[in-house]
């Protein structure tokens, strides 16, 4: 939406949504594992979605022989993923199918399978873009992005990210080119910053009060302080040609760095 000559306000929401279910029945008298124990009923199900918001300004102008284009945004993302199984077995008839898992002999006597999971993560930021450009000889563009992650260490969440490059034309023949900028990158894992505990399944099982009750073990220790990996970037070089146009070619210096390697 243009709100002024040159100065634009942009917003963008955006949702995607995933969703698988199966489900299966092994008989008693198939030859797999339904016959070893006397029916075997299975429902999975797992839902995915991606949620995602931006709110923008940009400017674009002109002054003699200058131009220049800035823009700042906010933007929030949200990542959700969600997964339910459900396993019994031991069934008086081969009849319900996956359709009544309550009547499985293991439902009555606590020895069913159910596993459920969730995994929640959200980005947030502001970010900010510059380009100038001068009589097409000198050319410079700057960004920079604060922004933060949940599944990082709640120590370590947010982090300042920016980066610079600049070229400048010295004749018809060369021109110099320069960059830097330091970047960051986030676990696809969503969980390494939290303890995690998992059941020790039925022979992790002890009785307490006449009931039989499941036992839980560290299985991860957590890192509070799990922060974005952080790479630099510099580079410096020369675009040339020669000839008559004949002969194009460049040179490049660079340097890369990353720290806290995830």
């Amino acid at each position: 939406y243009t709100l002024l000559p040159g100065l634009q306000l942009e917003a963008l929401f955006n949702r995607q949504a995933e969703q698988l279910q199966w489900r299966s029945f092994s008989p008693s008298t198939s030859f797999y594992v339904g016959r070893d124990r006397n029916g075997l009923a299975v429902q999975h199900q797992s839902q995915q979605n991606n949620k995602l918001g931006q709110l923008g300004l940009t400017y674009q102008g002109t002054s003699s022989q200058v131009t220049w284009w800035v823009a700042g945004r906010a933007f929030a993302q949200k990542l959700e993923w969600n997964s339910l199984r459900l396993e019994a077995a031991d069934f008086l008839t081969n009849t319900f199918s996956y359709n009544n898992l309550g009547a499985a002999l293991s439902t009555a006597n606590g020895e069913s399978n159910v596993t459920n999971s969730r995994i929640v993560q959200s980005f947030r930021g502001l970010a900010g873009q510059l380009q100038i450009a001068y009589d097409d000889t000198f050319g410079l563009a700057a960004y920079v992005n604060y922004g933060g992650a949940s599944h990082l260490g709640e120590n370590r969440r947010w982090g300042l990210f920016y980066g610079a490059s600049a070229y400048a034309k010295i004749n018809k023949q060369w021109q110099i080119k320069a960059s830097y900028s330091l970047t960051g990158n986030v676990p696809d894992q969503g969980l390494l910053s939290q303890d995690i505990y998992v059941g020790q399944g039925f022979f992790g099982r002890f009785p307490q009060n006449g009931v039989f009750r499941e036992t839980y073990e560290k299985f991860q220790e957590g890192n509070p302080d799990l922060q974005s990996e952080q790479v630099r970037e510099f580079s410096l070089g020369a675009n040339f040609s020669l000839l008559d146009q004949r002969l194009k070619g460049g040179l490049t210096y660079y340097m890369n760095r990353a720290d806290h390697v995830i």
